[in-house]
């Protein structure tokens, strides 16, 4: 296996990405299904386009910027694997919630398992150069209601990193976040 060469972008790259983000915030604006923020987006001043996005200004994109955290901890179940964001270090996150995959076996395409979910978990938590452990697959045998609830359990069970998934279904976030 090769290493990988990492390109950091420069202060120009950086520049044009964050001038084409507050292009496309304030002339295609964002959709927000949830009411409630919604509205409370519209009220700090979003305009709201006759199909119900929100296009933001730049200079409230800038102000919402400025007023950001610009450094935060997180903490996992073992605290050697805390995280210092903001502090200029590199993190990896081993992604999640992917729908389908492909079965190392068999090579075909399939629905996630329960099995798929926790196995990547635990290699998630084995690999050194991963910060942060993701659910990685969506088992498609939990019923969506109580899916995320089961997700983080499975990964506070098997990853003493900082753990990362979706929340799917909003009722299910205060069972979640407790």
């Amino acid at each position: 296996m090769g290493i990988w060469n990492l390109k950091f972008l420069d202060r120009d790259e950086i520049e044009k990405i964050h001038e084409t983000s507050l292009e496309i915030l304030s002339k295609v604006g964002i959709k927000v299904d949830h009411n409630e923020i919604h509205e409370e987006i519209k009220k700090n001043g979003a305009e709201e386009t006759k199909d119900h996005r929100l296009l933001l200004s730049d200079e409230l994109v800038e102000e919402a910027i400025k007023k950001s955290t610009k450094k935060y901890s997180i903490y996992a179940r073992n605290s050697k694997y805390n995280l210092k964001i903001g502090s200029g270090n590199l993190r990896f996150l081993s992604s999640g919630g992917q729908m389908w995959i492909v079965d190392p076996i068999r090579k075909e395409r399939r629905k996630p398992t329960i099995k798929d979910l926790r196995e990547a978990i635990i290699i998630g938590d084995a690999l050194e150069n991963i910060n942060i452990v993701g659910s990685m697959v969506i088992p498609q045998e939990i019923p969506v209601s109580g899916r995320s609830v089961y997700i983080y359990s499975e990964l506070i069970k098997n990853s003493s990193k900082v753990v990362f998934s979706w929340i799917e279904d909003p009722r299910e976030a205060p069972y979640v976040l407790r």
